[in-house]
């Protein structure tokens, strides 16, 4: 679904004749990127940790608390994979009675890591199976505390973020090759 408003530039005025679409919520183009997603497949004895815990560092990055990551512990022979649950979730089951008190289960420790509690499984597969968020959620993105005081990445050179004033106009905020802030109009 989708509306047409009137196109203004970057000084805000309004440009005659033409319109901008406008997706809303439930729109499936609104997603903002095509990554297929990522995986990564760990020896569950070769992986540093304690008893019944294993803590894994990833080779792909992922939003803490936004619930992207999928985790499963194999074992057996042919290799049977059950689906860990998240320790705020396991919290949850446990008071409520519902019986959960064994793994496997896991906790994100930061933006590359995650640390699985199970019961010496062979294999564990950690997943997000896609990257892309949908563009239509309106919540605001809340990055805790990642421990290493980069709470945001932006991998390509040059890359920035595009704000919106409040007359409408778009701006790309980024960084120069020598760190100065350089802001620029978009249409």
């Amino acid at each position: 679904m989708a509306y047409v408003r009137p196109h203004r530039n970057n000084t805000g005025s309004i440009v005659s004749g033409v319109f901008d679409r406008v997706t809303t919520e439930g729109d499936a183009s609104r997603f903002n990127s095509a990554e297929v997603g990522y995986s990564d497949l760990f020896k569950w004895a070769d992986q540093p940790g304690g008893v019944g815990y294993k803590d894994l560092q990833l080779s792909f990055d992922y939003i803490v608390g936004a619930k992207q990551l999928v985790v499963w512990a194999g074992s057996g022979s042919p290799v049977s994979f059950t689906k860990a649950v998240r320790v705020d979730d396991k919290d949850i089951l446990t008071a409520a009675a519902w019986g959960y008190t064994a793994g496997p289960y896991f906790e994100e420790l930061g933006s590359s890591s995650v640390r699985v509690y199970a019961s010496s499984p062979s294999v564990i597969l950690v997943e997000v199976p896609h990257t892309s968020l949908p563009a239509a959620n309106r919540e605001k993105v809340i990055i805790k505390d990642q421990g290493d005081n980069e709470a945001l990445e932006l991998r390509g050179l040059g890359d920035g973020v595009i704000m919106h004033s409040p007359n409408g106009a778009k701006w790309l905020v980024r960084i120069d090759n020598s760190g100065t802030l350089v802001v620029e109009p978009r249409g």
